[in-house]
């Protein structure tokens, strides 16, 4: 009898059963549902939880299935399994094996160590929520505390990143800037970067990762096709992320974190809009008029103060402090600090600190949702409706609005106008 006909209880008297069942591609299909946690499920700590990889190795070995009676001995010891073994499919499950084929004991032995060992950075930091040949999505979280967390090694592909924490970040070979919810970072393949902490929470954020084949086709789509295969597609480190872009990528995480990601058609098409988008010269590009802007003597002491700047904002932003009291902290002047940071953000400082508000206002939805004002008092709002008209200015959409729509498989492409 097929396994996936086993796993399912068909009987041999019921022939239409088994065709549907039989075949190559009929665990596939089944796979989620063996997967799939019952109603009373065992807490996320229970010995029944494994991660992603851990769970691959448990099924496969060196990419090929293990026989019939061990793959349904072991299916059926996931079935209370956590959200990530819910989400995989077969090809995902065969991505994740690696090493030598081991025995079942060995495999669930070797499972319960790797949980207590030191993580490494693809097994611990990033979690995949969706993959396919042309765009991988993953979430990144690293503690502070982490041994790793100043170095988690160099960037494995091309890399658009919005954080949701504040981090300072430092490309090798470039400047320093602070990471935030406002703004979008880039990294090219094999890019060596530094991290520096600034939040209690460390590094959270979830990045795409689209192939270099869909990049090209990008590029060249918008006229600026590298000169050879090893020239870097991002030219900058970071760049503003307008709050719709930011809000549409948050629901297209949650969606494949929610059990519901989109076909690999959608997919596709949302990572080649956020590509068009920042890769846009007219939007993210080292323009003659910005570069005679940062030339001169004070270039660097400005960029510093705005990165300084930048991070009190992000960290305070709850504070409702004045222009002066922010300069004095700076030691500068306020006409000043609002000319370079307008220059170098393309942002006033007061519009930043909205932008920051309503990115952790996201965050943060779920637990006020039936108390709005106290939400926008906690988040420097003074009041509901103030903090209702800015959401619906930033996101399209009220926040009550928004957590209606929770759950759905939807969401927005990037629009392209400026």
């Amino acid at each position: 009898m097929p396994i996936t006909a086993a796993i399912c209880n068909v009987q041999r008297n019921q022939p239409a059963l088994l065709r549907l069942f039989n075949g190559p591609n009929s665990l596939n299909r089944v796979l989620p549902m063996a997967c799939r946690p019952r109603r009373r499920a065992r807490p996320l700590g229970s010995s029944r939880h494994l991660p992603l990889p851990i769970a691959s190795t448990a099924i496969c070995t060196d990419a090929n299935l293990l026989s019939d009676a061990e793959a349904i001995r072991k299916l059926r010891k996931l079935r209370h399994s956590s959200t990530p073994v819910r989400l995989c499919n077969l090809a995902r499950l065969r991505q994740h094996s690696v090493g030598p084929p081991s025995t079942p004991s060995e495999s669930i032995g070797n499972a319960h160590r790797e949980m207590n060992a030191e993580p490494l950075h693809d097994a611990d930091f990033d979690r995949i929520v969706f993959a396919s040949e042309h765009l991988t999505v993953g979430q990144f979280r690293a503690r502070p505390d982490h041994p790793r967390f100043a170095n988690s090694g160099p960037a494995t592909g091309y890399l658009i990143v919005f954080p949701r924490t504040v981090v300072g970040i430092q490309h090798e070979g470039c400047e320093p800037f602070v990471s935030s919810p406002p703004t979008a970072n880039f990294y090219n393949r094999d890019q060596r970067y530094s991290r520096r902490r600034i939040s209690s929470e460390g590094d959270r954020c979830d990045w795409f990762s689209p192939s270099q084949a869909l990049l090209r086709d990008v590029l060249s789509e918008l006229g600026t096709s590298p000169a050879s295969a090893d020239d870097a597609v991002f030219k900058l480190s970071h760049a503003p992320c307008p709050a719709r872009v930011y809000l549409a990528q948050r629901r297209f995480v949650q969606s494949c974190v929610d059990s519901s990601p989109p076909d690999v058609l959608g997919a596709e098409e949302f990572a080649s809009n956020l590509a068009l988008h920042f890769l846009d010269p007219r939007y993210c590009s080292e323009t003659p008029s910005r570069r005679r802007r940062q030339r001169g003597q004070h270039r660097r002491r400005s960029l510093e103060r705005v990165e300084a700047a930048k991070d009190l904002l992000s960290r305070h932003y709850m504070e409702n402090w004045s222009l002066s009291e922010i300069a004095d902290q700076l030691d500068c002047s306020g006409p000043h600090l609002c000319r370079i940071f307008r220059a170098s953000c393309g942002l006033r400082m007061h519009a930043f600190r909205e932008q920051v508000r309503l990115r952790c206002a996201l965050e943060r939805l779920a637990d006020f949702s039936r108390d709005f004002s106290s939400l926008a008092v906690d988040l420097g709002f003074s009041s509901h409706s103030h903090f209702t008209f800015a959401f619906r200015r930033a996101f399209g959409c009220t926040p009550s609005a928004l957590l209606g729509s929770r759950g759905r498989s939807s969401f927005p492409i990037v629009s392209l106008a400026r």
